[in-house]
């Protein structure tokens, strides 16, 4: 053939296939392309919304089935949701998917910045149909805690051998007690098979715990040689630990008596040496140095700062931490035992702040450069003593240039001694109490600061349920929400101003008003975000009864019904350039029908259970 025409032909067939493409991909504008799939689900066709939709309702089935374990002939259904009482943000998953992220990177599938690839990447895309995994996020330690609450007979751990200490008038009766095999919990590896299932199938199917026969670490024989030093040790005591703070010239001191000793001695196996010691308990150490440790530690305090007439003021100087180094000190006390009457410095750790105060001039704070507000009325007291706890932490903190800013982070611990207070939430068929209350109102009021402010938003997600307290003020809309929940999900913005971010709260109780201001220096970027829209809504269905030994027999205690919703919005931010980024935001929130606990008769084998635990703790 003339190579001329071979050529022509050539080009040709490559324009009829380009215009083809191009024509494919002018079809599915704003729709994922055909044989895209997000793990078993089939999205081809979709918009970014409808896909969302159809991943949501696939999931909430999940987590409303929950998970069946089977073992040794037994079988229970572990829930992977709670529901709160009187607060729907103790109302959590133990599982969730970042259904958001997925459907973006499936929407993005044979789409490039370059022109030629576009044309043809659609057919392409038809041919090989590639698969985004979505994988979930497993709260390990809370599944594995119910796992072990649920199957409590087959979790028998070995016992190592140890001491019995009788204090006599000739000093100290030192007996070996024998050393026990037991029962592991496969609890790990349960949950690996459970991840691969629902990142591979995204489906729930009951799985096999396995009880693994495990033998003792510390034989009777290995103790008994070191029956000798811990005479010696309790010979010794008392042991002084000593500790002199900064502001004292006199130190602060507490002994380790020999009968606080008797009950916390035990056999060590120091990492990586063959050479058994003599060591001290778990037990003994969270009984003796976390006591300790809270007289002595002191947090580290940032600098904080207020907008005061328009002008950046400190209202909070920043000061060191102290903190005990509790593993190096424990190491100490047992390098002295068998010395009598020896005193042991504590081992502590000098801990900076995030931020000093510096030159304020040098922060970048001139302007407010973001606001988002919600409203909390009608909370329960607790709800509100929370959202004002959260909203005082936060207040006046820093957030360096090119900083992550996480809220878990600046918000943690959520402890009773950090200000929180718990709600009532129901797991199963137990009625439990949880700190969480109130934590979404600052996720949600956090979240639409950010967007007003134009920031990158790192990580969010929105409530399982659709709550009055996040309607949008727009159009009183579900969808601008955004959930936390310690370890996970969290809330996480980028501050990439080139400048410091300092973030204020206020909060109203007569009017309900929660205001967070973002003040910084604009670099002429606008953020903003369309009132959101609900393309489904979905019934509550039947009330839901669950009997429970919790409550008294005959006693109700019911939380009200929520109806679900899919819904999405845009979030804009316009660069002084005059750039335009564009990003879409679903949430699905699934139904929840009301739910009765109704207290019922405990079952003999229950009081017979009860009782012999009475016997065994007095």
């Amino acid at each position: 053939m003339n190579p001329i025409r071979f050529l022509l032909c050539i080009a040709i067939v490559a324009s009829v296939f380009s215009a083809s493409g191009t024509i494919y991909a002018q079809n599915y504008a704003g729709r994922i392309y055909p044989g895209v799939r997000i793990g078993p689900v089939d999205v081809g066709g979709m918009t970014h919304e409808e896909a969302a939709t159809v991943l949501s309702s696939v999931t909430n089935e999940i987590l409303e089935s929950g998970l069946t374990i089977s073992t040794k002939g037994r079988s229970a259904r572990i829930p992977f949701t709670s529901q709160a009482i009187n607060d729907p943000d103790a109302t959590n998953s133990l599982v969730s998917w970042d259904i958001d992220s997925a459907v973006r990177e499936a929407t993005l599938v044979g789409r490039n910045s370059f022109l030629l690839i576009d044309m043809i990447a659609p057919i392409f895309v038809r041919i090989s149909t590639p698969t985004i995994m979505i994988a979930p996020t497993i709260d390990r330690d809370r599944l594995e805690a119910s796992i072990r609450a649920t199957f409590s007979e087959y979790d028998e751990p070995p016992v190592d051998a140890g001491f019995a200490i009788r204090k006599t008038s000739y000093g100290f009766d030192v007996q070996v007690t024998p050393d026990l095999d037991g029962t592991i919990m496969e609890t790990g590896k349960l949950i690996g098979e459970l991840q691969k299932m629902l990142t591979t199938e995204l489906t729930i199917l009951p799985l096999e715990l396995q009880i693994e026969e495990r033998s003792a670490t510390i034989s009777a024989e290995e103790a008994q040689t070191l029956v000798t030093k811990v005479q010696e040790a309790l010979n010794a005591t008392p042991y002084t630990l000593s500790y002199t703070p900064q502001s004292q010239t006199q130190p602060v001191e507490w002994k380790v008596s020999a009968d606080e000793l008797i009950n916390g001695l035990i056999v060590w196996e120091p990492p990586q040496t063959p050479t058994l010691m003599l060591g001290i308990s778990d037990e003994f150490t969270a009984n003796i140095f976390d006591q300790i440790a809270t007289e002595v530690n002191q947090p580290a305090q940032d600098a904080r700062f207020a907008v005061q007439n328009g002008r950046v003021a400190e209202f909070q100087g920043n000061e060191n931490g102290i903190e005990l180094d509790v593993v190096e000190t424990r190491g100490k006390l047992v390098e002295q035992f068998g010395n009598t009457n020896a005193t042991i410095d504590l081992i502590v750790d000098v801990i900076e702040p995030t931020v000093s105060i510096g030159s304020i001039n040098d922060l970048g704070i001139r302007e407010v450069i973001g606001v988002g507000t919600s409203n909390f009325s009608g909370s329960p007291t607790n709800r509100i003593r929370n959202i004002k706890n959260g909203a005082t932490l936060l207040n006046g903190i820093l957030i360096a240039p090119d900083q992550t800013f996480s809220l878990l982070e600046a918000l943690r611990p959520f402890t009773t001694e950090n200000g929180y207070l718990p709600e009532l939430v129901i797991k199963g068929d137990r009625i439990i109490p949880e700190i969480g209350g109130g934590l979404c109102q600052i996720g949600t009021t956090t979240f639409r600061a950010a967007m007003s402010a134009g920031l990158p938003i790192v990580e969010r997600q929105n409530h399982s349920l659709a709550v009055s307290y996040y309607n949008d003020p727009q159009n009183g809309n579900p969808g601008t929400d955004a959930t936390i929940y310690d370890p996970s999900p969290d809330f996480k913005f980028l501050n990439d101003t080139g400048n410091y971010i300092l973030f204020a709260t206020e909060m109203d109780e007569s009017t309900g008003a929660l205001i967070f201001t973002l003040w910084g220096t604009s670099d002429g970027r606008k953020g903003s975000y369309s009132a959101p829209e609900v393309s489904s809504w979905i019934g509550t269905g039947p009330t839901r009864i669950v009997e429970t030994t919790d409550l008294a027999p005959g006693v109700r205690q019911c939380q009200h019904g929520f109806v679900g919703a899919n819904a999405s919005f845009t979030y804009t931010v316009i660069q002084a350039d005059g750039t335009v980024n564009e990003q879409i935001f679903t949430s699905s929130y699934r139904a929840l029908p009301e739910i009765c606990m109704v207290g019922v008769e405990k079952s003999i084998e229950e009081e017979s259970v009860e009782d012999v635990e009475g016997l065994q703790s007095d």
